[in-house]
């Protein structure tokens, strides 16, 4: 059938318990590489993807994870796809990448920070900011946590997140009671 289109998924997929809830993560079998951090994970359900239960990295990164909700550890270090430094989202996750530990910085200081042109990003409102579209390319992080997007928040200090708004608060907290263990880790 001419006609017909074939969409090959190499994905595997994995979903492990934590504290703020069950996260899928999914692997591509082409290079072994990270592509998601799903902190709803309802979605690996409907698609049948084949199990990462034996996959290596997909068993790292849930140690990884392990580690990091019990505050051993402050950031990641897992084969991830690349999305940083491409486009607004790439710069805005470049940004994300090198928040502290236990910090948090707004949407708006993520935009003083980005070149004064993005050459990629039409804004056909000119109403909408920088930092709004800080805001909403921080939804299209493929990688929560992984990439610390939660550790954004509106200029209000309200939270803001891809996540729920317990999740991202949960987090934060996690990361306030454990900042002690990492203290001589930060820039």
């Amino acid at each position: 059938m001419p006609n017909q289109i074939h969409a090959a998924i190499e994905k595997k997929a994995l979903i492990i318990p934590s504290p703020i809830g069950e996260i899928g993560l999914c692997v591509d079998e082409r290079d072994n590489m990270l592509t998601n951090v799903f902190l709803r994970p309802g979605i690996l359900r409907m698609i049948p993807l084949p199990s990462g239960e034996d996959d290596p990295v997909l068993l790292e990164a849930k140690k990884q994870f392990a580690e990091y909700f019990a505050g051993k550890r402050s950031d990641f270090s897992l084969p991830c796809h690349g999305v940083v430094g491409r486009g607004l989202l790439g710069q805005v996750l470049l940004v994300v990448m090198h928040i502290p530990y236990g910090e948090t910085v707004t949407a708006q200081e993520i935009a003083d920070t980005l070149p004064p042109v993005v050459e990629d990003v039409e804004t056909p409102d000119p109403s909408i900011t920088l930092a709004d579209a800080v805001r909403g390319a921080l939804f299209y992080n493929p990688l929560p946590i992984v990439i610390p997007c939660h550790r954004v928040k509106d200029e209000g200090g309200e939270p803001f997140f891809a996540g729920s708004p317990r999740q991202q608060q949960a987090l934060l907290e996690l990361e306030k009671r454990f900042r002690a263990n990492f203290a001589g880790d930060q820039p």
